[in-house]
């Protein structure tokens, strides 16, 4: 596998466009299994063309797709006479500079996954990086987490949790009033995410992504409502089984959360 890395790291850094290459996702946090795939994400001060792509992946693979764009612009392809996955992930350094600074110095939060670029730019482990941009931001950013960001999150995510008019809570109510199974899941779905920003971000943790959180959450938060794996499997396997379980156990998830928030000085 690390054989693999290297030859694609050294076709990649060749390109005039690409600043820089991380090891990123599971095989990064080491947190890798038998699925997880080789995820490279390359930092360019420009797009690179799709020609260029194709012409490095073929070196490698038989079975591709080149110019995938339905999660950002990304490569997938299959070794040659393996079954290892690579998945290439291109990144403009510029817009990444721009997120990490409204994020981690502007203090500007989002719905969910507030600091998960952050993350993925101080944790992965750097492969290549033609001037030590990444570098830099890593030795700017890395031991940073402003206290006004962590109440922005909470200010952010809390109130859609349930308070406001808005709320995943009052989305879910009617979803089930109308027996829309879809909207349901979708909404605990986000419902979910802006709960574990909350976690993460009382805990000063960057958001390590979707995958494994309630175990992170276990592993590495030491303040978090103390029934949360109990009540977030539960709200998960209700969904279209047991319509007042779902609210209930929505709402017992809040009020330990609002409890632990008020306790650590977030809410008033």
């Amino acid at each position: 596998m690390e054989l693999i890395v290297k030859k694609l790291v050294s076709e990649y850094m060749k390109l005039d466009e690409v600043e820089a290459m991380t090891l990123a996702g599971s095989r990064a946090s080491g947190r890798n299994d038998s699925q997880s795939d080789i995820d490279l994400d390359l930092f360019v001060t420009r797009a690179i063309p799709v020609a260029k792509r194709r012409e490095i992946a073929s070196k490698f693979s038989d079975c591709m797709e080149i110019g995938n764009e339905f999660f950002g612009s990304s490569d997938e392809f299959i070794i040659r006479d393996s079954l290892i996955a690579v998945d290439i992930c291109f990144f403009d350094l510029e817009e990444i500079r721009q997120n990490l600074a409204e994020v981690m110095e502007d203090c500007q939060a989002r719905t969910g996954y507030t600091t998960c670029f952050v993350y993925n730019v101080l944790n992965a482990e750097i492969l290549y990086d033609r001037n030590q941009e990444l570098e830099h931001l890593r030795k700017k950013y890395q031991h940073v987490y402003p206290k006004t960001l962590k109440q922005a999150i909470v200010d952010k995510n809390y109130p859609i949790l349930r308070d406001a008019f808005s709320s995943y809570y009052h989305q879910i109510e009617k979803a089930i009033s109308r027996c829309d199974l879809n909207s349901i899941n979708h909404r605990v779905t986000a419902f979910l995410a802006s709960y574990y920003d909350i976690i993460f971000a009382i805990n000063g943790v960057l958001h390590p992504g979707e995958k494994r959180l309630i175990s992170i959450i276990e592993s590495i938060c030491v303040d978090y409502p103390p029934h949360t794996t109990q009540y977030v499997h539960t709200i998960i396997r209700s969904i279209g089984v047991d319509d007042n379980l779902l609210l209930q156990t929505l709402n017992l998830l809040v009020d330990e959360l609002e409890i632990l928030l008020k306790g650590k000085g977030f809410l008033s």
